[in-house]
């Protein structure tokens, strides 16, 4: 006896109730709390998910700078200006002879003084630099900017140095020199205040306020006594004591 098979049900018939059956479902998962709470956690892993990397890392700002690029930068600015510091030193042919004791001092006495002054400036500004990008990882297109300004005015360093070394007990070069220490040292400080972004602590921001105090004092001095402004640029030298003596006050 032949056995009767039934047709196959036509493809817009299938389709039909496979999206009845996808309703039904859908509808039993919305009446369910367990599931309409496991379905709200996936959606919130998921955004979670495409806010960060392949690794789980969170993906910086598109609109923030890295600074560890400004960083190497920077070391190559420092190491070269702190390098050309030592350029306008005199030579040995500066002397006639083979020179004695009182010879060696009044040709090197202020070029020494100055590169010295200038040196240790320079390291100082260098070491809150690095400690400043690592506080602040990344910034703004407008702190990166000012911080190429301040890199800028390091850059300038040999030249005021070399002027300096010269005619240190000149007024006018004094103030030049006192100025441009200025400079650099309200650049830097304006950028800790960025970097702290409101935040309290004295102990990152008194080191970088205490120089600008005393390049202030010392280029006034300058003015008057060009002689005794050079003990008070070294005073700057102190930085580090000022934000020690700040966080025990603050603690």
């Amino acid at each position: 006896m032949p056995v009767r098979v039934r047709p196959p049900a036509p493809a817009f018939a299938r389709e039909a109730s496979e999206g009845c059956h996808a309703e039904a479902d859908r509808r039993r998962w919305a009446l369910c709390p367990r599931a309409t709470a496991w379905q709200a956690t996936l959606a919130s892993e998921a955004k979670a998910w495409t806010d960060q990397g392949d690794w789980g890392i969170t993906l910086p700002q598109i609109h923030l700078f890295e600074m560890r690029r400004l960083e190497m930068l920077s070391n190559t600015i420092f190491g070269v200006a702190m390098t050309l510091l030592a350029y306008d030193l005199p030579k040995a042919s500066s002397f006639a002879q083979a020179p004695d004791w009182h010879d060696v001092l009044r040709v090197y006495a202020q070029p020494v003084i100055a590169l010295t002054i200038s040196f240790v400036v320079a390291g100082l500004f260098w070491f809150s630099h690095h400690r400043r990008l690592a506080v602040a990882p990344e910034a703004s297109r407008g702190v990166v900017f000012l911080n190429l300004f301040f890199l800028l005015s390091i850059i300038i360093l040999p030249v005021t140095n070399g002027l300096y070394g010269v005619y240190r007990l000149d007024s006018v070069v004094a103030v030049i020199y006192g100025f441009h220490l200025l400079v650099i040292a309200a650049l830097n400080a304006v950028l800790w205040v960025l970097a702290l972004r409101g935040r309290h602590d004295p102990q990152l921001l008194a080191p970088a306020l205490f120089p600008v105090c005393v390049f202030v004092l010392g280029t006034a001095m300058a003015f008057v006594e060009p002689r005794v402004a050079q003990y008070v640029w070294c005073l700057a030298f102190l930085a580090p004591l000022a934000g020690w003596v700040a966080a025990r006050r603050s603690a």
